[in-house]
């Protein structure tokens, strides 16, 4: 029971630091997501990622964490062990998952907001 703590009524900034800091992974096993800020966020605290296939997630995650197909309780438990108990894992996913953050970094979606401006602006 102390090994997961679910908050559901929203956490304060340095709260929501110390969790980053002590978690093994984050995992995100929503359907309905958007752009998920919370897997960039993770990805900036250098967490290997575990997250389900699908909606804006696949994307947002990129190569930067371990996609599965399923929320079956037995698969996403074998994926988050993996991480937990092997370090080359954690470490690669770890590192996959700082480089894949560099792509939200302010300046390069800057640039690119800016350039698709100009090609739209250009097509009028």
């Amino acid at each position: 029971a102390a090994a997961v703590t679910i908050e559901d009524h929203g956490v304060l900034d340095a709260d929501l630091l110390a969790a980053y800091e002590r978690a093994t992974a984050f995992v995100c096993l929503s359907r309905h997501e958007g752009f998920c800020v919370p897997l960039v966020e993770a990805m900036r605290h250098a967490l290997p990622i575990v997250a389900l296939r699908g909606s804006a997630v696949t994307e947002t995650v990129a190569g930067g964490g371990l996609l599965v197909d399923t929320n079956d309780p037995l698969v996403v438990a074998t994926a988050w062990h993996r991480v937990a108990s092997d370090p080359a894992v954690a470490t690669a996913l770890s590192t996959a998952a700082v480089a894949r953050a560099g792509a939200f970094d302010l300046k390069v979606t800057a640039e690119a907001f800016l350039g698709a401006f100009e090609r739209a602006v250009e097509d009028l």
